[in-house]
């Protein structure tokens, strides 16, 4: 298809389709004519992925183009390459505090108390840096319920995990860890968003108004 019809099977606008190839995020189409390029149904599944992780992910260009070099890269050990693009959204989503060594020596230690392994990567350091912030803000019954946050998500990453070890494709399973990863996180929020829509109904509930009309 040319650039037109992808435009039109995408929704995506060919001034965008056109940035994108400028910034390298979308592979080069085959040229059948002098000025004519073809596009496959690969490169409208590429576009649907950036889109996805520029609109929902929130995710500036350098990061996207971070994480489809991963999808891109043939040698990368699977392991290896999930770590990278988890490190790539950590890296684009500083909470701009910085804990000190105290603080991520601790914060280290609290995964650990919970079975975590990998305590010297950079979402440690994240973890830290949050917590740092709490502690600051003068917030410590945000930063006790991190015990309990910690054990629920390693039951969340059980089941992410769980839907990535049935897949034997290895460009399908770079982009599922990218869709995982980006759609994944906004899915969690709205959920967590939506759960305390619920439950703060039933903790809070509205005082009722008595109507009755005085006699």
């Amino acid at each position: 298809m040319r650039i037109g019809e992808l435009s039109k099977a995408t929704g995506i606008p060919v001034p965008t389709i056109k940035y994108y190839l400028r910034e390298g995020l979308l592979p080069a189409g085959e040229r059948t004519h002098a000025n004519q390029v073809s596009y496959t149904a690969e490169h409208a599944q590429r576009l649907r992925l950036i889109r996805a992780m520029v609109q929902v992910g929130e995710l500036p260009i350098g990061t996207v183009r971070t994480m489809l070099a991963e999808v891109d890269s043939a040698e990368r050990p699977t392991d290896s390459m999930l770590g990278r693009l988890s490190g790539a959204l950590v890296a684009s989503r500083s909470p701009g505090a910085h804990a000190d060594e105290q603080e991520l020596a601790e914060t280290a230690a609290l995964l650990q108390r919970h079975g975590y392994t990998r305590t010297d990567s950079v979402h440690v350091r994240m973890i830290a840096d949050v917590l740092a912030m709490l502690h600051r803000l003068g917030r410590p019954e945000l930063v006790g319920i991190v015990d309990h946050y910690a054990d629920l998500a390693l039951q969340i990453a059980e089941t992410d995990l769980a839907t990535l070890t049935a897949i034997e494709d290895r460009d399908n399973l770079a982009e599922s860890m990218i869709i995982g990863s980006v759609l994944g996180e906004a899915l969690f929020a709205a959920l967590r968003r939506a759960a305390h829509a619920t439950v703060s109904a039933r903790v809070f509930p509205e005082d009722k108004v008595d109507t009755s009309s005085a006699s």
